[in-house]
Order: C-alpha cells, then sequence, then structure tokens
C-alpha cells in the first residue's frame, strides 16, 4: 500500500487494513511478514497456508510443442542467397554509363530560364 500525500500522517489507518485483509485470508495464506512502513509504502507478505499447498493436486507436466522448423531448415532458409541480381532490381550498367557520356543535344528552355541568372540588356 502506497501513501499519497496526507495520508502518510495515517499510517495506523493502512495498518488497520492490511491485518483485516490478512484475518479475511488466514483459510488460504499465512502472514509471513507482518505489515512493515518502508518510506511512503506500508507492505505485508503472505505465502499459500501449508492445509492448501498439500490439498492441491500438482499439475500434469505440459506436452512440448512441436517446433515449427528445425534448426536445419531455418539454416538453409537464411543461407539462400540469389546467385544473380534480377534484372528488374538493378539498372542496365551499360545503358546508364552510355546515357551519362552523351551531351545533351538540344538545351531545355524550362531548365534554361531556371539556371541562368537575370542579365538585364542596357
Amino acid at each position: 500500500m502506497r501513501f499519497r500525500g496526507r495520508e502518510i500522517f495515517h499510517p495506523d489507518i493502512g495498518r488497520e487494513m492490511l491485518e483485516q485483509m490478512a484475518e479475511e485470508l488466514r483459510d488460504v495464506a499465512i502472514v509471513e511478514q507482518r505489515p512493515l512502513m518502508e518510506g511512503r509504502a506500508l507492505s505485508l507478505m503472505l505465502a499459500p497456508s501449508a492445509k492448501l499447498a498439500a490439498s492441491a493436486k500438482p499439475k500434469p507436466p505440459r506436452e512440448p510443442r512441436a517446433p515449427s522448423q528445425t534448426a536445419e531448415q531455418y539454416a538453409a532458409s537464411q543461407s539462400q542467397v540469389p546467385s544473380e541480381p534480377d534484372a528488374v532490381d538493378a539498372p542496365d550498367v551499360k545503358a546508364v554509363a552510355s546515357s551519362k557520356s552523351q551531351a545533351p543535344s538540344e538545351p531545355d528552355a524550362a531548365t534554361d530560364a531556371v539556371d541562368a541568372p537575370d542579365v538585364e540588356e542596357e
């Protein structure tokens, strides 16, 4: 239980609440540690009672799940590297080189207007 603001001035109310809770749970739990105030926190530690633990049936062991892939299948799927790059993904190197080496035959009027500085004639 954490006290906020002015609640810190009334730890007795918090202690009573925790002791009442422990009393209500005494059929299923035992108090391992009485209410202890640490800073703004008041704590109480409970443990399952011996009667409850003895009467509880142990859970049957769970069956392991079948793996979706074996380690070998996973490693094989990760190590598959394509031998040649896809023609769609990679551009043609010769076509790119030849397009860069050729100068444009006619300048574009729209780009010339943007690139050229404004010069006034007198």
